[in-house]
């Protein structure tokens, strides 16, 4: 199945052209899409679909309207709808694959389609596509930052992503395809996490289908905390949260995301051995119907741990629940911006 959704995402082509009103609301036949190595969303739909019955899995083109327009009318008879896809019943679950776009790895397929009534025409029913949970949206950051007396830090990121935001990357980075692009991407990126980053080198997977998408890269800063007197402060965090749909106090209408969300963070701080930890965040631990977040720094000898998680269930967080919703995010958010704060062995406590 992987690879037949691989293929329609890579060798057909978006291409849309139609002749006659019929070819608008049902594609063309399988064949000739195949043929053609060309079709629009429905020419995919029906193709992907044709080709897993092939192999004995039944599937179907549908009809969605994607959640960045109107929700779909589904109460009377209606042909409203802006995409298609394919709706896949397997060992008695059902599923859908989005083969329109590109670099989406199996099983994952695009967020607008998500959280959506989706109506199957040859069967004859109308269901609602699931919001996927976190875990189908989920970015990985882990750095391991090593400081000495000096405030210099050597550092060295390292990044996982699954979903939406892996697929982006991946045709992000099949355009920025030359070294030297690369090179300068990556350098922005160590002087975004630190002005005058002396940027090392960087590594990354292979820009394809079936890989999961990761990438390393290392860099040097030279004194990286702010330093008073014997003190060191600074925030290790590769990511810090921010959550600019919530700068209003109020709302009239709900905020709408695409789909949900995980974010993890792991660092790995080594610091001098005449240093010792003046003040560490505490622990933050929450959870409801929207979000989950778990925080946590632990020191073992020379080295400050820190992991944290971030989880968004819903798509849509109704206005009403809005002030609660801010004040959690708000909290998350103070949090992420916290810094730690280490001493040379020996100085004057304070």
């Amino acid at each position: 199945m992987a690879k037949l959704y691989y293929f329609v995402q890579k060798e057909i082509r978006y291409v849309s052209i139609k002749g006659s009103l019929g070819t608008g609301l049902s594609g063309h036949p399988a064949s000739e899409t195949f043929e053609k190595r060309y079709g629009d969303c429905v020419d995919k739909a029906v193709l992907l679909s044709t080709m897993l019955k092939v192999i004995g899995v039944e599937a179907y083109p549908v009809s969605v309207n994607t959640n960045d327009s109107d929700r779909a009318p589904v109460e009377i008879p209606s042909i409203y709808s802006n995409h298609a896809i394919t709706e896949v019943h397997l060992n008695g679950e059902v599923f859908y694959l989005d083969s329109t776009s590109t670099y989406y790895r199996y099983p994952y397929f695009r967020a607008d389609d998500q959280g959506i009534p989706v109506i199957n025409e040859i069967k004859g029913t109308i269901n609602e596509i699931p919001v996927m949970p976190p875990e189908h949206n989920w970015n990985m950051y882990s750095l391991t930052m090593e400081l000495n007396e000096n405030g210099d830090a050597v550092i060295t990121e390292k990044n996982n992503y699954h979903g939406e935001y892996e697929a982006g990357l991946k045709d992000y980075y099949s355009y920025y395809s030359s070294d030297e692009m690369r090179r300068q991407i990556f350098r922005n990126m160590a002087n975004d996490f630190a002005p005058g980053a002396e940027f090392e080198y960087y590594k990354m997977s292979p820009i394809d289908y079936e890989t999961p998408f990761s990438m390393e890269y290392k860099f040097k800063v030279n004194g990286y905390p702010f330093i008073a007197d014997d003190l060191f402060i600074l925030n290790p965090r590769p990511k810090k949260f921010e959550f600019p749909e919530i700068a209003g106090s109020t709302r009239r209408y709900p905020i709408e995301y695409n789909t949900s969300q995980r974010t993890d963070n792991k660092v790995e701080l080594i610091i001098p051995e005449n240093f010792s930890v003046r003040y560490l965040p505490p622990k933050f631990s929450y959870k409801d119907d929207y979000v989950e977040y778990n925080a946590e720094f632990k020191v073992e000898g020379k080295k400050i741990l820190y992991s944290d998680t971030f989880k968004r269930f819903k798509r849509i967080i109704p206005a009403k629940d809005y002030k609660k919703y801010r004040e959690v995010l708000l909290r998350i958010q103070e949090y992420s911006a916290d810094t730690i704060i280490l001493q040379k062995t020996g100085g004057e406590e304070r």
